[in-house]
């Protein structure tokens, strides 16, 4: 889905706000700069008795290929636990990083989860046998509830599931409703094959990518040939297609028109016949917008739906939330995201969501940089990130809360380096205010740009382009020291406002003489009271940057330092030909 290239930094900063709760500008309520220290710690309260997490199983097969087998019983033991209300079960992608050895201790996974219950296990295929391995333990003591092992032909796939589910569910919410049990006894499918490929198909589904979401499609069209009434496999299959049409994917030998056609197709086929189909009701969402990039007619309808049917989806209310932050509702989109965050509060699936999506859906909308305006909000030193801690704050405070000075460097200090990654790898220039001694919003001593030096240092984001916004004024020197980076830019905006053209030339002409690439023109507009309107601004800010330009390329050529056609030349590269190539504008002297 395409957003308002006006909309971008709303859309933006609405996904970044998602993720931790914080003022963007301002103080906090109790008048001091933010980082805000919120209420007091809350006490840790103990999980919800009907909570549980399945862990994936581990595959124990000689053939690592049956990575899919092990992966698909894990998903669908949870989605049948998700149909019992009693429980509450969390989903696939929270779990996901607690797999093999970095699963841990189940206190500690257990407190990292929320849950009280644990599943864990493992499977192994040996021909078309099965060996599939359970228990269900206390997750804040390790003590087992419940354990069994199931050895079988790999045709009772299925039966194994529902005991499974049937077994786990009795044992945390007591004995099932008779509602409840039909519920874990259907069964999709009655063909053991179809189910094969329908599993593959989830399995590369889940990776994301082109060449597996092409791959996922194929199963499902399988499974599908095989059993004409599974619909589940069909409305994945128009999922798949309708994944490649919004993330702008190539389909080898097949045309966005193909795509389109082929997945409204399989939507149709699936909703004629089960209307309640979740993906099929995603998918047809997904076509809906990439129809109408504009007005997203229909679209928004779509996934209301899809919620309705399953209020437990996050990918829904993520797409949901951008429908409303695209048409202006930025109130209820904030609200939507947060849904989506209290279900699967995992920092990998976040940005795997939403933040690489958003960026790219911007840079096709016309945007050429990302800003920071994070010193408002917390000093520039971004240290490291401790991954494992930045996961562990993100899944605490998705939802809500106010982490603690410590806990929000940490998480920032992570999704720093992951949006600037993400930004790089998409042509994104990413702009960095830095200045010193306007708005005091937050510690004067937090915004030198001297303290960029560790992560401008990330090998990581050597492919990203930095713009230190109004020149890290007054510390000047450590932005001409930063200039000596290969991505590293800085623009005059504010100093043009904040100096009189003489000291502003003085500025300048360090810089043009040792990076004349790496400095650009810029200037702010903002109302400066009731006398000046932003357009005054604007002009006051544009004819100083011109004037001390001047100034610094005639003191150049008087002490001749450059002639007349280099200074020609260095006028140019500031004013136009330097952000030209930063951004790739295509434009040419």
């Amino acid at each position: 889905m395409m957003a308002r290239p006006d909309h971008w930094l709303i859309t933006l900063a609405l996904s970044l706000l998602a993720t931790f709760p914080v003022q963007l500008f301002g103080q906090c309520p109790d008048g001091s700069p933010p980082p805000c220290l919120g209420p007091p710690p809350r006490s840790t309260a103990a999980p919800a008795a009907n909570t549980v997490a399945v862990l994936y199983l581990d595959n124990l097969s000689r053939d690592s290929a049956d990575a899919y087998l092990a992966d698909g019983l894990t998903e669908e033991i949870t989605a049948r636990l998700g149909l019992v209300e009693r429980l509450a079960v969390k989903s696939r992608n929270a779990v996901r990083r607690y797999r093999g050895p970095a699963a841990g201790e189940p206190v500690v996974v257990g407190r990292a989860l929320g849950v009280a219950h644990l599943v864990s296990g493992s499977l192994r295929r040996s021909g078309n046998h099965l060996r599939v391995s359970v228990e269900l333990v206390r997750a804040a003591s390790g003590l087992r509830i419940w354990g069994a092992q199931y050895d079988r032909m790999d045709a009772d796939l299925l039966a194994i599931e529902e005991d499974i589910a049937s077994a786990v569910a009795t044992a945390v919410a007591g004995r099932l409703f008779p509602r409840e049990r039909a519920s874990l006894a259907v069964r999709p499918t009655a063909n053991r094959e179809a189910y094969d490929h329908f599993l593959r198909g989830n399995y590369y589904l889940a990776r994301r990518i082109p060449r597996a979401v092409a791959t996922a499609i194929e199963e499902y069209q399988a499974a599908a040939r095989l059993d004409p009434a599974f619909t589940a496999a069909l409305a994945r299959a128009a999922y798949g297609y309708a994944l490649f049409l919004d993330w702008g994917w190539a389909y080898p030998g097949m045309p966005p028109e193909t795509l389109l056609a082929r997945g409204w197709a399989a939507v149709s086929k699936v909703l004629a016949v089960d209307s309640a189909a979740t993906d099929a009701w995603m998918a047809r969402a997904y076509l809906l917008a990439y129809q109408a990039p504009r007005t997203l007619a229909g679209a928004r309808e779509a996934f209301e739906r899809a919620i309705a049917l399953d209020p437990k989806n996050a990918e829904a209310w993520h797409q949901y939330g951008w429908i409303l932050a695209i048409q202006g509702d930025d109130t209820d989109a904030l609200a939507a995201f947060r849904r989506a965050l209290a279900i699967d509060p995992a920092l990998d699936d976040y940005v795997t969501r939403v933040v690489v999506p958003t960026l790219r859906r911007q840079r096709e909308a016309g945007a050429v940089a990302i800003k920071f305006e994070v010193a408002y909000l917390r000093a520039l030193d971004f240290d490291p990130p401790d991954s494992a801690r930045a996961v562990e704050v993100y899944a605490r405070y998705a939802a809500g809360g106010a982490p603690s000075p410590a806990e929000y460097k940490a998480l920032t200090d992570a999704l720093f380096r992951i949006v600037a990654r993400a930004a790089g790898r998409l042509g994104l220039a990413v702009h960095l205010h830095v200045l010193e001694t306007f708005g005091g919003f937050y510690q004067a001593g937090g915004a030198r740009p001297g303290l960029l030096e560790s992560a401008l240092n990330d090998s990581t984001l050597r492919s990203t382009k930095f713009v230190i916004i109004h020149g890290g004024w007054p510390h000047v020197g450590e932005t001409e020291a930063l200039l000596g980076k290969p991505n590293v830019y800085a623009d005059i905006s504010m100093m043009d406002l904040m100096l009189a053209p003489a000291e502003l030339a003085q500025v300048l002409r360090h810089w043009l003489t040792r990076w004349p690439d790496k400095v650009l023109f810029g200037t702010d507009a903002f109302e400066g009271g009731p006398n000046q309107g932003w357009e005054e601004g604007a002009y006051v800010a544009a004819a100083t940057a011109r004037r001390a330009l001047g100034i610094a390329l005639t003191a150049m050529v008087r002490d001749r330092d450059i002639g007349p056609a280099r200074a020609r030349l260095l006028a140019r590269m500031v004013l136009r030909d330097n952000a030209a190539a930063l951004y790739h504008l295509g434009i040419h002297s």
